[in-house]
Formats: C-alpha cells, sequence, structure tokens
C-alpha cells in the first residue's frame, strides 16, 4: 500500500490500525448474538483481537525508536 514511504511511516501506520481492532469485539458479539458467525469464529475475532490489542503499544515503542 504504501511501497515509496520509509519504514518508519509504515510502522506508524500499522500501529495506528491496530487501534481499529477494538470495534471487531462489538462486531463480534453483535454477529454472534445474530447467529451470523459460530461461537468457534468468535472466539477466533476475540483472540486475534486481544493479542493486537496487547501488541499496539510494543509495535507503537518499535515504530517510535
Amino acid at each position: 500500500i504504501l511501497p515509496r514511504s520509509s519504514q518508519y511511516i509504515k510502522w506508524i501506520v500499522s500501529a495506528g490500525l491496530a487501534q481499529v481492532s477494538e470495534f471487531s469485539f462489538v462486531l463480534g458479539s453483535r454477529a454472534r448474538r445474530a447467529g451470523v458467525i459460530s461461537r468457534e469464529v468468535y472466539l477466533l475475532i476475540l483472540s486475534v483481537t486481544t493479542l493486537s490489542l496487547l501488541l499496539a503499544p510494543v509495535l507503537w515503542r518499535a515504530a517510535i525508536t
């Protein structure tokens, strides 16, 4: 997406997008209650979202230094 940008810019953008994952808690919960996704898919969404939220500060620190 950003072929000519520096590595620094790519890290900043990636770390910023990681924060968007909080909204997937809401979407996953609604989809599960509506029966659109299975329990397994819902748990996968929760796991991946939680992991990305935990890694976001580490990515920010790595991007800044």
